[in-house]
Formats: C-alpha cells, structure tokens, sequence
C-alpha cells in the first residue's frame, strides 16, 4: 500500500505542475513559477486557521503545541503522542530549516517560498506520502481499510477548522461511497499543496475562506 501510495503520488505531483505550467517542466522551473492566486488564497487561509493569536504568523507553539492540544480532545492520548511526532518533524521539515535561518515563525508569504523549494525537489515525494500515511493511520481510530466522516472530522478538529466535516470529507472522497481511503486521503493532501487551480482542492484542512 505505501508503495502504491508513493507512486500515485509523484505521479499527481507531476500532473500538477504540468497543469501549472500549461507543458512540461523542469522542477528548477516549477521552484521559479509563481504562484496562482488560488494557491495563495489557500495557503493564507490554512496558515489564518492556525495562527490561534492572530498575528500574522505562525510559530511552532501553534503549530506543534497547540495543534497537538486539539489532537487530545479528539483523540487517545497515545495517539496525541503520535501526532506530537509528526508536527514536530513537520516543522522543521516545512517551516524551519536551512533555507530560512530556522526563523521561529514564517508568514504565509515566507511559507509559500519554503514549498516552492520543497516541492521543486522530487525526492520529497517519499517523505510527502509517508506523512500522509502518518497522518491516515494516526486519526484511523478503527484501524480499518479507509475512515469515515467522524474520523475525519477528528483530523479537522486538530488542524482548528469551523467547517462541518461534510464538504471537506465530499471532496476529498473522490468515488463517493461514503469512505476514505488512503489513497484518497494522500490524493487529498497533495491536490492540496501541488494542485494550483482547482478551487476544491482548498478545502482539504477544512480551511473557510477560500
């Protein structure tokens, strides 16, 4: 399954950033390509959602500390524990590392520099689907083969959406039988951050204003 997850990916990463460019590109051009408006819309929005003191920023206490706080009301404290893990490898992977000077919070702007140079590197796409896998297994409270409105609703709650569970959950179950499955969930997470166009694809942390 992770295997299958991994491939199915990368090759979405490349579907977007065909779709970004119009034809096919290097990933030294995609890291230069700016950004869509709807890209931008979305990345605010998700960073407005956890900026908990509304300045503008967002620093690892809210990202790590807070979030994992949430997590405690939705979920057993083992996995709280878990999701503590993965934002805390999280930050310094995405918002804290070599390419700006580990600064302790990032505005959206600084954000959406930090992905193009991470999403200009294909190498990344193991480590990307391995955090979504993360992510699914963590709030897959039954531990089945997909997970259901409520147990998405959970991972909504953690990430401090307003939203019903409901549209988040319709757009990211792309067959419509009431379910999500992994790959869906992986397809969801990176349509998501790679996706530059599709308004549907800003809805996957739950985000209102997009």
């Amino acid at each position: 399954m992770k295997l299958l997850i991994i491939v199915q990916v990368a090759v979405l990463y490349a579907t977007c950033l065909h779709d970004v460019k119009g034809r096919e590109s290097t990933t030294e051009e995609s890291s230069n390509a700016e950004p869509s408006a709807l890209f931008k819309r979305k990345m605010h929005a998700y960073l407005t959602q956890l900026d908990v003191n509304k300045d503008g920023k967002l620093d690892k206490r809210e990202y790590v500390d807070l979030t994992t706080e949430r997590s405690r009301q939705a979920l057993p404290s083992w996995r709280s524990k878990v999701v503590y893990a993965i934002l805390s490898a999280s930050w310094g992977t995405w918002f804290s590392n070599e390419h700006n000077q580990y600064k302790q919070s990032v505005t959206v702007d600084e954000w959406i520099e930090l992905l193009k140079i991470a999403n200009a590197n294909f190498t990344s796409n193991s480590k990307f689907s391995e955090w979504c896998e993360d992510w699914f297994d963590t709030i897959n409270l039954d531990c089945g083969e997909d997970i259901s409105v409520d147990e998405f609703g959970k991972f909504l709650v953690i990430f401090h959406s307003a939203l019903p569970p409901e549209v988040p959950f319709n757009t990211t179950d792309q067959d419509g039988n009431g379910v999500i499955t992994g790959q869906e969930f992986a397809n969801g997470c990176a349509q998501f951050y790679y996706n530059q166009n599709d308004p549907e694809t800003a809805f996957f942390y739950g985000s209102p204003d997009n």
